[in-house]
């Protein structure tokens, strides 16, 4: 199936990370969506989110990442290539937010307001986007 999903990325102590993962796609040149997740659990560690080596071809395509914090508890991500370069096709990573622990608990973490977009700036409608949920201890 061709997705976006959230994987964890693991973490240490009081830090989460949250992956941000393509599978199967075509032509994927560039996505946009917000990242919903309890805020009563989580605090987003501004700065720290990394950009993964999919879109960039392992840093042989320029690309932009921005990050932005838009309320608590949502993160409005953009992530593309830059410049006359097909898109990405295959799986791998995107790029990955740090939180650390807020309190103990359970909730969803969500993609909202997504597109994901070919190299000739169509939408591709066949994306899943697949969220998940998140235990705090």
């Amino acid at each position: 199936a061709i997705s976006i999903d959230l994987t964890s990325g693991g973490g240490s102590g009081s830090v989460f990370i949250l992956e941000v993962d393509a599978q199967s796609v075509t032509d994927l040149y560039g996505a946009s969506f917000v990242v919903s997740y309890p805020d009563d659990l989580l605090d987003f560690t501004r700065n720290s989110e990394e950009e993964g080596t999919f879109l960039s071809d392992s840093g042989s395509v320029d690309t932009d990442l921005q990050v932005s914090e838009r309320t608590s508890g949502e993160i409005v991500v953009g992530i593309t290539r830059l410049g006359e370069e097909p898109g990405a096709s295959g799986s791998g990573n995107l790029l990955s937010l740090r939180f650390t622990r807020r309190a103990a608990g359970s909730g969803p973490i969500e993609m909202i307001d997504q597109a994901a977009v070919d190299s000739f700036g169509d939408v591709q409608e066949d994306v899943t986007w697949i969220g998940g949920s998140v235990t705090v201890r």
